[in-house]
């Protein structure tokens, strides 16, 4: 059995949303779920649709949550007495919380008994109350309704029952499966009624809160970091063999005399056509170095990830991680699978003397590595916001750098507009800089690195 037509359209609206967003599907790729779907039936749905368009969790992931928002969109509200049944859904016969409901949490407690249908609409039905109250991002407004269903004291608990023993295992991780979906339904209904009641460009709304390529790297949740993560593994493998694939080109190659005499047989012995030879461009020597104070944690997690995965393709990579003081890395990078070397960087490095980032003293010690990190044959990446925490710049320390290095590129987390603002010293080092990147999200630093040359 086919799909039916009504199931069809829903699919190529999808699709369609799916680019919208930015989120790159071929046309061959919907032209093959379609034909998959025609000839494989509706029984196989999830297996084409998975085969086909969803080949990653980014994708997955955006492709579930816009389904659900069309089906809530369809999803009649409750009556006025349903509403009245669910506001008093978490009391007992006597008009009392339930024990340990901690008031609002009685709610959250309640849902956790619920069908699908049934959470999104009292979900709706609470968040449509009290919406005119909220304020800020989607992302702002999910922890306000949290707070409000007192989320966070829930979980707490269902914490201590898990490490007490008062739950299995099994009970605990199937709580927070439906955690995980009282959250998504939270979520999907805000965006209902960002796009419903504060006429928000649908695009645009959807594009900021859910395309985790488009969303700053601190608003990102645990699930969409390790989404990222995956992203960034796979860049930095392109990366690498790109860079191993590279030729030198010009005019004044090497002629090929064998070569050069086997075209002119095919002209009679006429040597219309020289042979020049292509010599490899060999790998560059990067020298990488990453701010990991906790201003730019996040973002240089990621970095170091990114450095991890090309760093496995060949050697000539150097790393080093700094607040106020580098230290090299290179070797657990080297040696050990990556969250491993990770959390060695985390907790057995001195990386900080004061606390607080000081660009000038570590400009200066690099400068006492140069000859160490044959700096002539390398590229220098530094990986930090600038924020030096109203510390002397040491800019001649920068500029020696400079002078010792063949390339400075800098990647900074903050978007431009807030490259000079507080204690973030960008423009002054700005001069002494080949390339400077503004990466807040992922999208801009696969644009960055893709930009390499």
């Amino acid at each position: 059995m086919g799909l039916a037509a009504m199931q069809w359209q829903e699919i190529i609206e999808l699709v369609r949303l799916m680019r919208d967003l930015d989120v790159h599907i071929a046309p061959s790729e919907a032209a093959d779920c379609l034909t998959g779907l025609q000839l494989l039936g509706e029984e196989n749905y999830e297996t084409v649709i998975r085969a086909t368009l969803l080949k990653d969790a980014v994708k997955r992931d955006l492709w579930y949550k816009l389904q659900d928002l069309r089906s809530l969109m369809k999803l009649p509200d409750f009556t006025d007495k349903q509403a009245e049944n669910v506001s008093t859904a978490a009391l007992d016969g006597g008009g009392q919380e339930k024990p340990g409901s901690g008031g609002a949490g009685g709610d959250l407690h309640y849902l956790l008994t619920c069908s699908r249908d049934h959470i999104f609409r009292h979900v709706k039905s609470m968040v449509a109350a009290q919406y005119q109250q909220l304020d800020g991002t989607i992302t702002e407004q999910v922890k306000q309704v949290k707070r409000h269903y007192n989320w966070f004291m829930v979980l707490r608990k269902l914490e201590h029952e898990r490490e007490t023993g008062q739950i299995s295992e099994y009970r605990y991780l199937n709580t927070m499966e439906k955690l995980r979906h009282v959250e998504n339904a939270i979520e999907l209904v805000l965006v209902q009624l960002n796009l419903e009641q504060k006429g928000c460009d649908m695009i645009n709304c959807l594009k900021e809160h859910w395309n985790v390529t488009e969303k700053n790297w601190i608003n990102l949740s645990q699930v969409e970091m390790q989404q990222v993560k995956q992203l960034v593994v796979k860049l930095g493998r392109k990366l690498a063999v790109r860079y191993s694939q590279k030729y030198k080109t010009g005019a004044h190659r090497k002629i090929l005399l064998r070569p050069t005499f086997q075209q002119a047989l095919k002209h009679h012995g006429l040597p219309i056509k020289l042979v020049k030879g292509r010599r490899r461009v060999g790998k560059p020597r990067l020298v990488i170095l990453c701010d990991v104070s906790r201003s730019v944690a996040r973002f240089t997690h990621f970095m170091l990830t990114l450095v991890y995965s090309f760093q496995t393709k060949y050697r000539q990579v150097r790393s080093f991680v700094f607040v106020d003081h580098p230290v090299e890395v290179t070797r657990w990078f080297r040696e050990l699978p990556l969250e491993e070397a990770l959390q060695k960087i985390n907790n057995n490095t001195l990386f900080s003397w004061s606390g607080f980032s000081d660009f000038g003293n570590v400009f200066f010690e690099m400068n006492n590595l140069v000859s160490y990190l044959d700096a002539q044959r390398s590229h220098l990446i530094i990986v930090a916001d600038a924020r030096n925490n109203w510390k002397a710049p040491r800019l001649d320390q920068l500029e020696r750098l400079r002078r010792s290095f063949k390339k400075i590129w800098w990647f900074n987390p903050l978007p431009e507009e807030q490259w000079d603002q507080e204690d973030c010293l960008m423009s002054l080092f700005m001069p002494y800089l080949d390339r400077a990147f503004a990466c807040p999200n992922y999208r801009a630093l696969a644009g960055a690195v893709a930009g390499l040359r």
